[in-house]
This record gives C-alpha cells, structure tokens and sequence, in this order.
C-alpha cells in the first residue's frame, strides 16, 4: 500500500504535467473502482479542466472546475503519465485523454 510520501509524491508528479489541462476524453476499463456510473463518472470530467490536487492522508483529491476525483491507491496503485495511446500500461484501470493529447492512467495490478 502507497505509504504518505509515495502518495505526496504521487501528488507532486501529477500537478506539472497534468494541472490546468482540459480533459478530452476518458476510457474506463474496470468501473468496479467507481462510486458512480461509467456515464456519470465521463459526464462529470470530460471537458473540465484539473485545478488542484490536494492530499489528506492516504487520499489525493483531484480537483476539475467545480468536482472532485478522490483517489485511493490502495494496495498496489499508482498512475503514468504517457503521450502515445499504444504506451498505456499493463493495469491500467482509468485512462484519461488531455486536450494536448498526453494521458493520465489510474493503474492497479490488483481488483
């Protein structure tokens, strides 16, 4: 499980690479992570921009205009950020499109 400097750091990668970009599209390969459905989780982000990311604990909080992701890694979690759709990685449950074209993969060996 990331401990709090792995997700403080996970919070630092994320914020030059991926803050105030606009997301573009979203593809969902496992939506047993969600709290909402597949539709709802797309209509609530795409065409939203990231803001912030906050940290509380084991907890980062993504930010888009006036909604929040909230992320837990739990036990082996993480995120990559990649420019080429065939580099997305292995595990990858959550694969976020920006309007530049780079991605934001949410990824999770474990179910």
């Amino acid at each position: 499980m990331p401990e709090l400097p792995e997700v403080e750091n996970f919070r630092n990668r994320i914020d030059p690479i991926a803050l105030h970009k606009k997301i573009k599209s979203i593809k969902i390969h496992d939506d047993y992570i969600l709290k909402t459905s597949k539709k709802e989780f797309k209509q609530a982000l795409i065409g939203k921009k990231f803001e912030e990311t906050i940290r509380r604990g084991k907890y980062l909080f993504l930010r888009f205009d006036s909604k929040n992701l909230l992320i837990h890694f739990a036990m082996s979690g993480s995120f990559k950020y990649f420019n080429n759709k065939d580099k997305e990685p292995e595990y990858s449950k959550i694969r976020i499109q920006f309007e530049n074209g780079a991605y934001l993969s949410i990824i999770s060996v474990r179910k």
